[in-house]
């Protein structure tokens, strides 16, 4: 039942995430991928027909600022699910929120125009799918039990259909819970293994659902983006996960990770408090043990050395949660207030930084995109760009960004001009989506096979002659090698 109390959580969590968000609402600058235009099939290829459905059926697209707002919103919502389920009240309610929707995290997954929204959508979804899960719970051969854990499971697909990593949300909730229950008079471990179980149904029950879904709504899944991630040697997988959950734990994985180290901070005083309670204290120890490891778990499988900080889609609940728990264990005296302000000052500071830096990327990439087109029509007055192709050799040198991009920031340093080491599609996007030109690309084999040969004496850009027409093809020469394979090739 929510109450005054919990419109008063939502309104804070809204402004700690208006505030966390500021810089990037108010300057809006383009991130790779956002460029692509939607079509009826995007991500469909991914199996994300839920992403599919929001972006392109319902939203016809994206809007910058709004589609940010409307994440921010709905992980709002999601921060005040979260105190509900996990019985916070008063302080330790509003500090989990700011931790929760300060933690730069989730900013890998903002900056994404086109799932802004829907990932804290599916965040949403996933949290609520817990939450109806945990009402079925000992009802399930009811008639009303049993529609409400196929409610919890259709809820769990919806989640997934717009963002596989998501999967892990209802599943780090579960384990929380499962340590706060070892609290409760009435605990019983029979009870407690018997819920588990019953919540490994739910969540079966929700992958084969949206299995099924796959099936069919999307196309065959072979190959391309999500099986690049096992594509590399496998080599030993465990020492490669633990090199990798050791990195993220304390907080060197990515940018704006660094508060991450908070978490093996408190929890050694947890475990420490475990240890002097004395009841269940190995059981308490062993759940908490697999906390801090279940959200990185995806890890394991990739094979690749490739670990996007936008699949840790759970790490805020935990680092909101351990801390939090943490300090309810001293009644949370108010010096601990100034400690998660502290820390929330940080992650800001960390949102904004990452936020500024594509911001001066994306304003780089502008002025490039300008000068290519002014050299272009200058030199070629009777370039037509309805007539005749144009054609990027190769990219940007990517030290060519050194100074304006955040180490391990990711997406965040990606720029249009060496992203894939120079995608046409990506940067003559980029070019008609900054209205700069809307060049024609080339759309068959023949165009780029008499090209092909011509292309090696020309200079590299920014040096004369590094645009040129060749027969009736406009060649870009951006760098010396290759880039990205043209579909046709």
């Amino acid at each position: 039942m929510y109450t005054k109390e919990s419109v008063n959580r939502f309104l804070f969590s809204l402004a700690i995430g208006l505030i966390s968000y500021g810089f990037a609402l108010s300057n809006y600058s383009l991130s790779v991928d956002s460029e692509s235009i939607i079509y009826p099939d995007f991500s469909l290829d991914l199996g994300r027909w839920g992403n599919n459905l929001i972006r392109y059926h319902l939203f016809k697209g994206h809007l910058p600022y709004f589609t940010m707002l409307l994440g921010i919103i709905l992980m709002s919502l999601s921060a005040l699910e979260l105190t509900r389920l996990f019985r916070f009240k008063s302080l330790s309610a509003y500090a989990f929120c700011a931790l929760f929707m300060s933690f730069p995290q989730m900013a890998y997954n903002l900056i994404f125009t086109m799932q802004a929204d829907t990932v804290p959508l599916g965040l949403l979804c996933g949290i609520l799918s817990y939450s109806v899960f945990e009402t079925s719970f000992g009802k399930f051969f009811s008639l009303k039990g049993f529609l409400k854990l196929l409610g919890a499971a259709t809820l769990l697909m919806f989640s997934l259909s717009m963002y596989q990593a998501l999967l892990f949300v209802p599943v780090v909730i579960y384990i929380i819970r499962a340590l706060q229950h070892s609290y409760s008079d009435e605990f019983e471990l029979k009870s407690e293994v018997i819920s588990g179980i019953h919540f490994a149904a739910f969540v079966l029950l929700g992958g084969l659902l949206y299995w099924v879904s796959v099936k069919l709504i999307c196309p065959p899944i072979e190959g391309g983006y999500l099986s690049s991630y096992t594509s590399g040697p496998s080599g030993n997988l465990l020492a490669n996960f633990a090199n990798y959950w050791a990195t993220s734990v304390m907080g060197n994985q990515y940018y704006g990770a660094k508060i991450y180290l908070a978490v093996p901070i408190f929890g050694l005083f947890l475990l420490y408090r475990f240890v002097r309670e004395k009841r269940f204290s190995f059981l308490r120890i062993s759940i908490f043990l697999v906390l801090l490891v279940v959200p990185f778990l995806i890890g394991f499988f990739i094979t690749n050395q490739y670990y996007p900080p936008r699949i840790l889609v759970s790490t805020p609940i935990l680092l909101a949660f351990v801390v939090v728990f943490a300090f309810e264990k001293i009644d949370f005296p108010k010096p601990a207030l100034i400690i998660v302000a502290l820390m929330c000052l940080i992650n800001v500071y960390f949102i904004t930084a990452l936020f500024n830096s594509n911001y001066k990327i994306f304003n780089y990439d502008k002025d490039t995109a300008r000068k290519i087109d002014m050299v272009l029509r200058t030199e070629y007055p009777d370039f037509d760009e309805n007539v005749n192709y144009v054609y990027f050799q190769g990219c940007l040198p990517y030290e060519r960004y050194d100074k304006i991009r955040l180490p391990k920031s990711e997406i965040f340093g990606g720029s249009l001009f060496n992203w894939d080491n120079g995608s046409n599609p990506r940067i003559i996007n980029f070019f008609r989506f900054s209205d700069i030109g809307y060049y024609k690309m080339i759309d068959n084999k023949e165009v780029y096979l008499k090209i092909k040969d011509s292309i090696e004496p020309m200079p590299v850009w920014p040096k004369k002659g590094s645009v040129k027409m060749i027969q009736d093809v406009m060649v870009v020469k951006l760098g010396k090698e290759k880039g990205a394979n043209l579909w046709v090739e």
